[in-house]
């Protein structure tokens, strides 16, 4: 029961000195003077007296600090109803394992949750011309959205599908009731979040804020559909409350209603409203006028948050001047810790090893950064799905279209009655659900319908809700059997969502990627399958990603390998495009995307695979080294090439292709230094070392003993310090394609490589000279870039081409060097044998010679060594053949690689 005025009047004496009191008087606004002041005793019982009457127990709660909760053990009649709605609200809807080995029963929400980020809407206040003309803006602070839930009593919370609103309802509620059964735990911990403390700038605490720091609020969950499907007047001021009175007379709960209600008038409740977007839209204004009477109505003062998505959201229906806040993505930073504590529950649990259960985090942490669009990752209904499927299967399937299939077939697997039989496939090959294929059909046919009326366009893609239903017609006939499929891929799956209400609505997907390939499924079902997709290019790039899903899915799902060719054959040219046939290279780099899909393995096992493959690696050659497209599209060309298999002498091959370069004076240097040096004969590589020729040092045991003599002293250090096996990155997906520079490189590494190709080869493979590599860069008329003194955007992998990524080696022949070197400006930063100063710190002079020692390759850390070129994110001025640059000999980067040089 709530504390009367004599348990305070006894806590305040035990708490506070003198001092004490005063202070926490004027953080409650009242004048210590005016109290009585004959005795302490009466000054401390009148102190009290005013908190209680003013409800001014949370703010000194806040006051007293979060270690002294006012707790109380919970009454009798209340232990029945908290025991099962913490039980409900921990219990997860799901059963992610469907192995005989693993269960997800033992597994709770305290489990895996992770606090959500949130931004505050800043006019969803505004009436709906001012609202429509502004769009809805949002600050730029983000926060926890547990402070912005605490920062104020009532709340409404924003999010799309699938952002995790009713998860964290669900949270809170559990929280909430095992605080009040369990006092002594501290279970109010958990609602805690993370702030800058402005004490201690740069610093983070932990603070727990709002008034839940105080006596918790016991809470109530209510789903809003339920409430609004049995509710006949739902804006009657008592509606919710009956609502509640109903489901614990149902529940066999009886005996909470007089203690809740009770506290319900004492503002001691935590009203806890789901799903406003789940109602017709003609029943939101009453179901938001029953939410605005928990405010102003016989039960104000107490706790409420109600969640809506935005595209439902209304805000001159809503209460006014409710603090509106929206759900962003899952960042990063918290993808990490989420696998962390999914593979940390399942060790608790006792389902698998903490040495496995490490294993399999990393393998599901390195997937997402390198296999998957990030944006599946950042929604986290889509990341639990993900994590599910990866536990069941203990990878991820490298073929897209295989995992959309798993991931989909998860959702759909959580709602009751359409689970799979065990070891069953669908029919179409598209769903691993028991969806019917009538239901699979009509989503299939809705996802490209509404893709090819947007033309491509990914944002907003809707059909219309008669659009649908025709659909629905056409593969349900029962319209019944239509808003079944509605209702459980909107409300429960999340699979398809409604904008709108029910006479007003449309619908769209819940994730492009989703959507893409539910469209690609039904592209992939159709009997005239390559002239389709043929046709399907007409519009450009926009379908690519479907067609190579399509693609996909024909051989891997269906096992259609000879329509997933043909359509391949379709797409590509005849011949050769022109120079100037944009449409005719677009179509060739379109059908290596689709072979891609399939893989260069896959595609050699028979004729008709071996032959297109064939095709469209030399077509696709030729696009990049003629420079074709733009070149954002001839870098994602290039990569393709890359996965079907380079052909390019020099780019995949164990040797690097070299040029020679003769002897004699050439300029070195910038302005006023720059002045004729002369070089020995010797040789460059044209491209930079690639990942698929490091890979055959790595595979020798580069990074073993048998090769320590490649590495110097100092290298083979800190090798053993660091514990290099590989490079940096040398597994992230988005560095790796084997036609690529390798990256994540020391000048150690560099070095050892280079000694390992020499032994190997019989030839006298090198770092190049900082001289040797600007003489191969800028000829020998002291030129400013590779190719001349005329900078023109595009022309190499810099800032100004917008890649932001380096690209694949040779992706520029316009910035070609006069000696025939490829990517000498931009791309990636090349280590050079140079030292910058020696080992007492001098610097080398700038004008360079090769007898004052700096060409040494001993050296520790201290002794830091030359790069040149410039990177992808570099500008014009620093990817000048001129401009030097240094770098400790143990960094490494996503930017950082090189090439070799050889004595001739």
């Amino acid at each position: 029961m709530p504390m009367n005025q004599n348990e305070l009047a006894q806590l305040l004496s035990t708490q506070y000195d003198e001092k004490g009191l005063k202070e926490l008087a004027s953080l409650l606004g009242i004048i210590y003077e005016s109290l009585p002041q004959t005795d302490e005793a009466s000054r401390i019982n009148s102190l009290a007296a005013l908190i209680l009457r003013h409800n001014r127990l949370p703010e000194m709660q806040l006051h007293l600090g979060h270690e002294n909760y006012l707790l109380e053990t919970a009454p009798e009649s209340l232990v029945p109803y908290l025991e099962r709605i913490a039980a409900e609200a921990a219990h997860l809807d799901f059963d992610p394992i469907s192995t005989s080995q693993h269960s997800a029963s033992r597994i709770t929400l305290d489990h895996i949750f992770i606090p959500p980020l949130a931004v505050r809407v800043l006019n969803a206040d505004q009436p709906p011309p001012a609202q429509a003309q502004a769009g809805v803006r949002t600050s730029e602070h983000h926060e926890s959205a547990l402070a912005a839930i605490q920062a104020a009593r009532q709340t409404i919370l924003l999010g799309p599908p699938g952002y995790g609103k009713s998860t964290l309802l669900r949270y809170i509620c559990y929280c909430l009731a095992k605080a009040a059964l369990e006092p002594g735990r501290k279970w109010l911990d958990k609602l805690a979040w993370r702030q800058q403390s402005p004490a201690e700038p740069g610093t983070q605490k932990r603070q727990l804020g709002g008034s839940l720091a105080a006596v918790p609020p016991i809470p109530i969950l209510i789903n809003l559909w339920h409430f609004a499907s049995i509710e006949s007047d739902p804006a009657s001021p008592a509606a919710l409350w009956r609502y509640i009175v109903s489901w614990l007379n149902q529940q066999g709960l009886e005996n909470a209603g007089p203690i809740l209600e009770s506290m319900a008038h004492e503002g001691r409740l935590f009203f806890l409203l789901d799903g406003v977007d789940e109602l017709p839209l003609a029943m939101r204004p009453n179901i938001w006028q029953a939410v605005a009477n928990l405010t102003g109505g016989p039960f104000r003062g107490n706790h409420w948050i109600a969640t809506c998505r935005p595209l439902s959201f209304v805000p001159w229906e809503a209460p006014n001047h409710v603090p509106v806040f929206m759900l962003l993505p899952t960042t990063a930073d918290q993808i990490g810790p989420f696998v962390e504590k999914w593979y940390g529950a399942l060790v608790e649990t006792n389902q698998i090893s903490a040495e496995r259960a490490n294993q399999l985090a990393q393998d599901l942490q390195l997937a997402m950064q390198s296999q998957l669009p990030h944006s599946l990752a950042a929604n986290p209904m889509l990341l639990t799905a993900l994590a599910l499927v990866h536990s069941e299967h203990g990878s991820l399937d490298s073929k897209p279209s295989r995992l959309y299939q798993q991931l989909i077939g998860k959702l759909t697997q959580w709602i009751p009655g359409q689970q799979a039989e065990p070891g069953t496939t669908p029919p179409d090959g598209c769903l691993s659900t028991g969806m019917s294929e009538g239901s699979a059909q009509l989503l299939y046919e809705a996802a490209y319908a509404s893709y090819s009326e947007s033309g491509g366009e990914e944002i907003g893609i809707e059909i219309s809700d008669w659009d649908f239903m025709q659909l629905a017609r056409k593969h349900l006939g029962d319209m019944h059997e239509a808003d079944r499929l509605i209702e459980i891929t909107e409300r429960q799956a999340h699979v398809l969502i409604s904008k709108g209400g029910q006479w007003e609505r449309s619908f769209t997907f819940a994730h492009p990627a989703l959507h893409r390939y539910l469209a690609a499924c039904y592209l992939a079902s159709q009997p005239d399958y390559p002239y389709q997709a043929a046709q399907l290019t007409l519009a450009g790039q926009a379908w690519a990603e479907i067609l190579s899903l399509a693609t996909s899915i024909l051989v891997f799902n269906k096992q259609a390998e000879e329509m997933a060719y043909q359509g391949a054959a379709m797409v590509l040219p005849s011949n050769t495009p022109l120079a100037d046939d944009e449409s005719g290279w677009l179509r060739t780099y379109l059908g290596a995307r689709m072979m891609a899909a399939i893989g260069p393995d896959e595609a050699q096992r028979g004729p008709l695979g071996s032959d297109v493959l064939h095709q469209v690696r030399e077509e696709l050659a030729k696009l990049v080294e003629g420079g074709r497209l733009s070149p954002i599209q001839r870098a994602a060309a290039a990569d393709v090439l890359g996965e079907l298999g380079d052909p390019r002498p020099g780019v995949c091959t164990f040797e690097p292709e070299m040029r020679f370069i003769a002897g004699g004076a050439f300029l070195m240097g910038t302005g006023v230094e720059k002045r004729p040096l002369e070089l020995e004969p010797f040789a460059i590589s044209r491209y930079p070392t690639t990942n698929a020729q490091f890979d055959y040092f790595v595979a020798d045991g580069g990074y073993s003993k048998a090769w320590r003599g490649c590495w110097t002293e100092e290298g083979w250090h800190y090798r053993i310090q660091g514990n290099w096996s590989t490079p940096r990155y040398w597994e992230n997906g988005r560095f790796a394609y084997a036609n690529r520079p390798v990256v994540g490189i020391s000048w150690y590494e560099a070095v050892a490589f280079a000694n390992w190709l020499s032994q190997k080869s019989g030839r006298v493979f090198r770092l190049p000279s900082e001289a040797e590599w600007e003489r191969a860069a800028r000829h020998t008329d002291g030129r400013q870039w590779p190719w001349g003194s005329q900078w023109r955007d595009g022309i190499v992998n810099s800032k100004e081409a917008g890649i932001g990524h380096p690209t694949s080696v040779g992706c520029f022949p316009a910035g070609r060097a006069a000696c025939g070197a490829d990517d000498m400006s931009g791309n990636v930063w090349e280590w050079c044998r140079s030292r910058w100063q020696n080992e007492s710190g001098t610097l080398y002079s700038s004008q360079y010679r090769p007898d004052d020692g700096r060409e040494e390759l001993s050296g520790d850390s201290n002794i830091w060594r030359v790069r040149r070129g410039g990177a992808f994110h570099d500008d014009d001025r620093q990817v000048a053949s001129s401009f030097r640059n240094l770098s400790n000999p143990i960094s490494w980067g996503s930017y950082v690689g090189f090439r070799l040089a050889e004595t001739v």
